[in-house]
């Protein structure tokens, strides 16, 4: 499952993962993440921590303390960049 909100991203993921086998299902929203992790299971979640509605962070709280998703493991993942003076 990768929850991430940039188009290109997600198609980067979807090309890598495709062809290590696995099958991609792509989310757009955190909140939509937490109910379709609950009901699909996956085998791994790469998730964006700059969504629209929840952050990144929050999504990987919430599905920690839930029982259904707490064993699926995340990697958490971002482009954004930032620059130090």
């Amino acid at each position: 499952m990768v929850v991430e909100d940039n188009i290109d991203t997600q198609k980067l993921f979807r090309i890598i993962l495709e062809r290590l086998g696995y099958h991609v299902m792509i989310l757009h929203s955190g909140r939509e993440s937490l109910e379709l992790a609950k009901a699909h299971k996956p085998d791994l979640i790469c998730l964006d921590l700059s969504l629209p509605d929840l952050h990144g962070y929050e999504v990987c709280t919430l599905l920690k303390q839930m029982k259904e998703t707490k064993d699926i493991p995340i990697a958490v993942v971002s482009a954004r960049v930032s620059h130090c003076a």
